[in-house]
């Protein structure tokens, strides 16, 4: 059993000139206010309080300085922490006024004799009760298994529909002369030729059409040379594309290699080709 003996203390106020505090004992932790004041006559200067009171004492707050009826007052609001016997130490306001010291005296709670303040709590729990707590946990394990079930179906149904989501993308294709096209208008965008970038231009422009070819029909058309390729297609393509073909793969490989810079009109030419040459191989619908 536990005993707790708070100490009862009066509510009347502790003077000391120009300071007062609520009562000069507390229990460790309890909060009382500090009023310092003084008369407009008898002030000079006024004390800095955060910097006279103790560390030991905690200022909780501080209100503004109030100059109302010809006395000025502040109040702190303070605590102390730790149980032993702390000195409020004077304050000057002026040469001839200067306030009292106040002793604060912290205390510790009691804790005595609990065989006198708990009671027996052994002997049977009342019917309703255990009912109740009964219920609770089946309540509580009820949700459980609903929560576990609706998580389990949730993560079915998202499996489900991403899996469908997966089938449906691998299922859209998109035609390989659709996708050379829409690079070939972006090569036009950058205007490379243009501002003097006439070997990235080419290099660029035979990587579409190689690309479009290694699609299109079926073969590794980015890791062969020129004449590979020409071999590779001879048999496949008519003859205008050939030429056509042969045309821009050469042009590319002089301009990368620095053996021959392309006119505007070669540039332009070669853009002209390749689209040609897509049109011409593009799949039919029958196929």
């Amino acid at each position: 059993m536990r005993k707790i003996y708070l100490i009862l203390l009066c509510c009347n106020f502790v003077y000391a000139q120009n300071i007062s505090i609520e009562k000069d004992t507390i229990l460790i932790g309890e909060q009382i206010e500090v009023s310092i004041s003084c008369n407009l006559n008898k002030l000079t200067y006024w004390p800095d309080i955060e910097g006279i009171i103790s560390q030991e004492i905690e200022i909780i707050k501080l209100s503004q300085i109030d100059t109302s009826n010809l006395n000025v007052t502040q109040k702190a609001l303070i605590t102390v922490w730790d149980s032993n016997k702390y000195i409020i130490p004077a304050f000057t306001f002026s040469e001839n006024n200067v306030s009292d010291l106040i002793t604060l005296y912290v205390q510790d709670i009691d804790i005595k004799d609990t065989d006198t303040i708990l009671k027996d709590i052994k002997g049977p729990l009342d019917d309703t009760f255990k009912k109740t707590i009964k219920n609770t946990k089946n309540q509580i394990i009820k949700w459980i298994i609903f929560a576990i079930i609706f998580i389990i179906m949730t993560y079915i149904l998202y499996m489900v529909f991403l899996k469908r989501r997966l089938v449906r993308k691998s299922e859209i294709h998109i035609p390989a002369e659709v996708i050379a096209f829409n690079r070939l208008s972006k090569l036009e965008q950058k205007k490379l030729w243009e501002t003097g970038k006439i070997n990235e231009y080419h290099t660029e422009l035979s990587e579409i059409i190689r690309r479009y070819l290694e699609a299109r029909f079926k073969f590794i058309a980015l890791e062969l040379t020129t004449d590979e390729i020409l071999t590779e297609l001879k048999s496949v393509i008519n003859n205008d594309v050939f030429k056509k073909l042969q045309k821009i793969l050469e042009r590319a490989d002089l301009a990368k290699f620095a053996k021959n810079q392309p006119t505007d009109l070669q540039n332009l030419e070669s853009m002209s080709l390749a689209k040609e040459i897509i049109s011409s191989t593009k799949k039919s619908e029958n196929e």
